[in-house]
Formats: structure tokens, sequence, C-alpha cells
């Protein structure tokens, strides 16, 4: 089972700049850095996991994600029925006259 791993901010710039860079040098350098600021049983990858985690968290990160993802969960809070009345009638929620 893996730890979670909390990634601050330093931690979060370090792994951006180990899987960015193409020097060799300031590779290991920022990998032992990564090291030393993990705690004790979480790996490199692990952070590196977390990190992938949060960075497709970000609003924004999917460009293709659908601006009213969240809509129909706020209407059904607003108007109990909503989700059932716009699958009712083929995805329109009311037609105008």
């Amino acid at each position: 089972m893996s730890k979670p791993v909390h990634l601050t901010e330093k931690l979060r710039k370090l792994i951006a700049l180990w899987r960015g860079t193409t020097i060799d040098g300031e590779r290991q350098a920022a990998r032992a850095a990564i090291e030393r600021m993990l705690p004790p049983g979480v790996t490199v990858e692990q952070a590196v996991s977390a990190y992938h985690a949060a960075e497709a968290a970000k609003p924004g990160a999917n460009p293709f994600a659908s601006a009213f993802a969240g809509f129909d969960d706020y209407m059904e809070a607003k108007e109990p029925g909503h989700k059932v009345l716009v699958r009712s009638n083929g995805g329109i929620a009311r037609q105008r006259c």
C-alpha cells in the first residue's frame, strides 16, 4: 500500500525541474533534493505519481473538460427532479414556446 504524499510548492517545483531538464547534473541534483524532502518510506516515483495526480486535478488541466460538468448537480439541488426531466426530454430541460 502506498503512503499519501503531501506535495509542498518547493517539492512540486523540484519534480517539475527533474522531469523537464535535459542536463544530467541538474537532473541528479533535483532528484537528490527530492529524496531529501520526502518522508521515510516514500519513493520518488510515489511523489511523481502524486504530482501527476495534482496536475491533472487543477482547473483547466483538461482542455476537453466540459464547462457544464457540475451544472446538472447544481440544478438538481436547486430544482429536485431536474435530472429526470432532462433525461425524459432527450437532454432538454425545458422547451421554449
